[in-house]
């Protein structure tokens, strides 16, 4: 799972703790996570990682070209993987459980989400 957001993004802050909570449920059976804070401070990412206790890998970007790469236009956005790697699904916008669990079983199945 791959997820790209912003410090300044409320919709960013929504769903952290749902981020939070999920990977502390599927780490110990296989799942990456993995968050990309893009267009942002330094200093603001810290924060916002301190405030929502953000435990799971982060990278951080100066500019956008990942995002680019990726074709984000806007943020949260969130990408599912099959374990080779690809592409299953994509959720735009703030995440919710039911959803973003019936994405991380569609990644373990490598079946696109739905």
């Amino acid at each position: 799972m791959i997820n790209f957001w912003a410090s300044w993004c409320d919709p960013c802050q929504e769903e952290a703790p749902l981020l939070e909570r999920e990977w502390l449920a599927s780490r110990s059976r296989g799942v990456l996570f993995l968050g990309v804070d893009q267009s942002d401070a330094a200093d603001e990412a810290r924060a916002f990682l301190k405030r929502f206790r953000v435990s799971y890998p982060i990278l951080r970007e100066d500019g956008e070209s990942t995002s680019l790469t990726w074709g984000v236009r806007g943020y949260p956005v969130t990408f599912f993987l099959a374990a080779d790697g690809h592409v299953v699904g994509e959720l735009i916008g703030q995440l919710q459980a039911r959803s973003f669990e019936q994405a991380l079983a569609a990644a373990r199945r490598d079946t696109p989400t739905s």
